[in-house]
C-alpha cells in the first residue's frame, strides 16, 4: 500500500467473525476456565451477529473511487509494521520488537499494522 500512489482503504477481512460470535459447545466451555471470556456472554454473541461489519466496509468500497483491499487480521498485532520481527507486548499499553527496537503505543502501533 505504501508503495502505491492511489489512496488505497485497507480492511481486516471479517468473512468469519460471526464464527468468533457463536455460543460454544459443552466440550468447548469445560476447556476454558475462564469466567470473563467473551464468548461466553450472551449480550457479546447477540452484538456480534447484530454488528453491519460489512455495511460500513461496503459502502467505502461503492461511494469511493480508490481500491479496497482486505487483509487477513491474524497475527497483524505481534508482526512489527516497519520491519516485519516479532512484537513483544512487556508493558500493558506498550509494543517493542525485538528486531528494530521499535517501541509504540499498541494502539497506535496496531493502526499501522
Amino acid at each position: 500500500v505504501k508503495d502505491n500512489d492511489d489512496k488505497t482503504f485497507v480492511f481486516e477481512d471479517l468473512t468469519n467473525i460471526k464464527e468468533n460470535g457463536k455460543k460454544k459447545n459443552n466440550k468447548d466451555k469445560n476447556n476454558d476456565k475462564s469466567k470473563n471470556n467473551p464468548n461466553r456472554s450472551k449480550r457479546f454473541r447477540t452484538d456480534i451477529n447484530r454488528w453491519p461489519y460489512r455495511l460500513f466496509q461496503r459502502f467505502i468500497d461503492y461511494k469511493s473511487n480508490n481500491k479496497t483491499l482486505y487483509i487477513d487480521p491474524e497475527g497483524t498485532s505481534s508482526e512489527c509494521p516497519v520491519c516485519g520481527g516479532r512484537l513483544e507486548h512487556p508493558i500493558w499499553k506498550a509494543s517493542k520488537c525485538n528486531s528494530c527496537g521499535l517501541t509504540y503505543d499498541r494502539n497506535r502501533l496496531s493502526s499501522l499494522s
